[in-house]
């Protein structure tokens, strides 16, 4: 049964999906068992989830039976089961899943496989990351970067991080703006970090947005005279008013408004009225 939602086309494609499911449609059958396991659209019911999950990974499904691991090995939907895990796992691998092996090589350094075991799960990790799951190539990147699990090595973390980030994950292209902007593994780029925050935001990863905003901001305030330079500061007060309302913390939420404050206070009030204008344009399209 559907749950009420104000959302018809919300409602539809769910009707669809459960359509899709009793035809048979393992790959609908995985995302309804999503729904059910994270309570969205449905009243949230872990072991139905899992259940969906187990169905499509005993009819075959690869991915599926990289869920179902997860399940045993978080105990959700399921009594946690090691032996479980290790075995969904393992079948996901051979099924050609290869964000398996990473997923399982994170529960090894996490040591919820058993007791830590970080080369084994640092190699699994690599080994899908050179086969091009971005996730396990963020999960690399962020190994190098950190020092955690591999000795610190900004060069490698900047080459992996950069694969991850220009796959379209978010939180790459977040963590590669930092490393231009820091020069951090590569040579000092403010043009490369704002590219790559520009990407992180528009990607939805609002832990960007003030950083970018502040970018522009102090690209606009003319060293020495602290006159303010219209195209950058026009770029900063469109992400800094943003960030005023999304940034993740009230912290950096008052850091915007601080700094689109300076602009209101020294920039020509028509200038900042088109700014506006142009802003409302933009984020209606």
């Amino acid at each position: 049964m559907l749950p009420a939602l104000s959302d018809e086309r919300a409602a539809a494609a769910v009707s669809e999906l459960e359509g899709r499911v009793t035809l048979g449609d393992l790959g609908a059958q995985i995302t309804l068992g999503r729904l059910y396991l994270n309570g969205i659209y449905y009243e949230q019911d872990m072991a139905r989830g899992c259940d969906l999950f187990e169905d499509a990974a005993r009819a075959g499904n690869a991915e599926a039976a990289a869920r179902l691991a997860t399940c045993y090995e978080n105990g959700t939907g399921r009594e946690q089961s090691v032996a479980q895990a290790v075995e969904w796992y393992e079948t996901s691998i051979d099924g050609g899943y290869a964000l398996a092996k990473c997923l399982m090589g994170e529960a090894y350094t996490r040591g919820s496989l058993g007791p830590v075991d970080s080369e084994r799960g640092v190699q699994l990790c690599l080994e899908a990351a050179l086969d091009g799951v971005p996730s396990a190539q963020l999960t690399i990147a962020t190994y190098y970067l950190t020092g955690e699990h591999l000795s610190q090595d900004l060069e490698k973390a900047h080459i992996w991080m950069t694969a991850a980030a220009q796959a379209g994950i978010a939180r790459a292209q977040y963590n590669l703006a930092i490393m231009y902007e820091n020069g951090d593994g590569t040579e000092r780029s403010l043009n490369e970090a704002s590219f790559w925050y520009q990407s992180a935001a528009r990607n939805g990863y609002d832990a960007a947005l003030l950083p970018l905003g502040r970018l522009y901001y102090r690209a606009s305030i003319e060293e020495g005279t602290g006159n303010i330079k219209g195209k950058a500061a026009k770029i900063a007060y469109f992400w800094l008013t943003i960030a005023q309302y999304r940034a993740p913390t009230q912290r950096e939420r008052a850091l915007a408004q601080e700094m689109l404050g300076v602009y209101r206070q020294h920039v020509d009030p028509e200038h900042v009225a088109e700014w506006d204008k142009d802003l409302a344009r933009e984020l209606s399209q």
